[in-house]
């Protein structure tokens, strides 16, 4: 069933509370600039030559610089690394509680502290316009949904650390059945010749989530995939769905130049037919894919299993 994918990660759920009335309720999916520049102030980075940045102790260079690697073979498979996180975001209601959580890939593990007390200060920020908020509480996700305190000292800068996951543990701790369920819950975008994928393929879906679990494992966790790449993109092309409700969506609230704008629904696949891409699909419930991912687009659930 596919191969080890030596990956590891945190799930972080950061629970918040609105304080006032949401003026945007996509105002998380637009937070990257304000996000970027929260880190970018509490890290202190000194930019181009920072010598934090190159030992790997700047919360900000590690989360947004993406440096290439040293190995030209390397840069020629992955090319640009993507970013070491990904945000699931809710859309925004009448109710003041909400919960974002945040999936923190290898050495990005080490800067959780500063990366959740960055997302903390543009909560509280009047110039992060939309909605004005709180964190509450920070917890960690376990590999059965359970939660654990975690970053729980004032200002979350100290207390017990996150729980650590990895591609491993999410096989041994998954049992599938005989059919399984993609649910998209957030628009996914995937560019394919020039434009956005306008009616789902798993095989270009599946190859999209292999070159993002692939280079996020390289880049971050120092581990190649040790993967036949060709084969399984020639394998995928075969994988058909046993039923599908998958249709475009466009978040015209959230941007009227289609920046948000993707695939949703649910498709359907026998195990046996996807067998060989479910370590990709566990890795990516929490990681997402295509255009967006690390801010909350691309998401997806797997349905249709137990335990």
């Amino acid at each position: 069933m596919g191969a080890v994918i030596d990956i590891t990660f945190v799930k972080l759920l950061l629970s918040g509370v609105i304080r006032g009335s949401v003026r945007d309720p996509y105002a998380l999916y637009r937070c990257r600039e304000h996000f970027q520049a929260w880190l970018l102030r509490l890290s202190g980075c000194g930019g181009e030559g920072c010598p934090r940045c190159r030992e790997g102790s700047c919360a900000y260079g590690s989360a947004f610089l993406q440096p290439l690697g040293n190995d030209p073979a390397t840069v020629r498979r992955h090319q640009k690394p993507p970013v070491p996180f990904a945000f699931t975001f809710p859309v925004l209601g009448d109710r003041p509680e909400f919960e974002v959580g945040l999936t923190l890939v290898g050495t990005a593990i080490t800067h959780a502290s500063l990366l959740v007390k960055a997302f903390a200060g543009m909560l509280g920020d009047r110039g992060f316009t939309g909605v004005t908020a709180e964190l509450a509480r920070v917890e960690s996700a376990g590999y059965f949904g359970e939660r654990s305190p975690c970053l729980t000292d004032e200002g979350a800068t100290a207390g017990a650390g996150p729980t650590i996951l990895s591609g491993t543990g999410l096989m041994d701790n998954r049992i599938l059945g005989e059919a399984l369920s993609l649910s998209f819950v957030t628009p996914l975008k995937i560019i394919q010749d020039g434009a956005p994928l306008q009616s789902f393929s798993f095989s270009v879906f599946a190859r999209a989530l292999m070159r993002r679990v692939s280079a996020l494992a390289s880049a971050y966790c120092d581990r190649e995939i040790d993967d036949d790449f060709r084969w399984l993109a020639q394998l995928s092309a075969n994988v058909k769905p046993i039923g599908q409700a998958v249709r475009w969506t466009d978040w015209r609230e959230a941007d009227r130049r289609g920046r948000y704008g993707g695939l949703v629904g649910d498709a359907v696949f026998a195990v046996n037919d996807v067998e060989e891409f479910i370590p990709y699909l566990l890795v990516g419930e929490y990681l997402g894919a295509g255009k967006g991912a690390p801010f909350g687009m691309g998401r997806f659930h797997l349905l249709g299993d137990v335990g």
